[in-house]
Parts: C-alpha cells; structure tokens; sequence
C-alpha cells in the first residue's frame, strides 16, 4: 500500500505517514492529502490504489484490534504499537522493499 500511494500519486513521506482513513472519500473515488504548510489538495484514486487499499484495511484492523487500538484514525500502523508510523519508520520499509528487489542504494 505504502509503494503504491508512493508511486502512483507522489506522495512526500511526511503526507504520505498524516494520512487518517477519514481522508480516503471512496464515494468520489478521491483522497484529501495534507501538504506543506497544512495546504489541502484531492487527488484521483486508481483503480490499483482502491484495490491496494481493499486488502490493505482488513490486516490494519486485525493489527489494530490485537493491540485494543480501534480509535487509531492513522492509515499507516505500527505492527508493533498500532500507532502511526514515523517518517523514519517508513524509510526502513523503503529501504528493505529496494534491498529485496536488488536496487542498491546511492
């Protein structure tokens, strides 16, 4: 999920970590990202980031009731805490995801 709303909207990392579930509008097909200096842009769902997002939510939630953190309104967790995951946190992520495909970093 994290690659493809990477990917397929450009996402900065701190945009990509503020995003609430509350932010998705799956009605208009749209997403409400927060940018710098708290500026509000929409932006189109795909097709992918809508499936991306269908099988994403199901693990979020068990993670989230393992952990008895149901008012989580982040869309990106910790699977250790349930809490939103840091920019750092998602560099990690990054970072393994490139290992693993064999990109080798600068």
């Amino acid at each position: 999920m994290i690659t493809t709303l990477f990917l397929l909207l450009g996402l900065r990392v701190s945009e990509l970590v503020s995003i609430d579930l509350k932010h998705f509008n799956e009605d208009e097909g749209s997403i409400t990202i927060i940018g710098k200096g708290n500026k509000e842009r929409k932006l189109v769902l795909t097709p992918k980031i809508l499936r991306a997002l269908e099988v994403y939510k199901p693990a979020r939630q068990i993670s989230l009731q393992k952990r008895n953190r149901l008012d989580e309104p982040a869309l990106f967790i910790s699977e250790k805490q349930g809490k939103r995951l840091t920019r750092r946190a998602v560099e990690l992520i990054i970072e393994v995801i490139a290992k693993e495909a064999g990109v080798k970093a600068i």
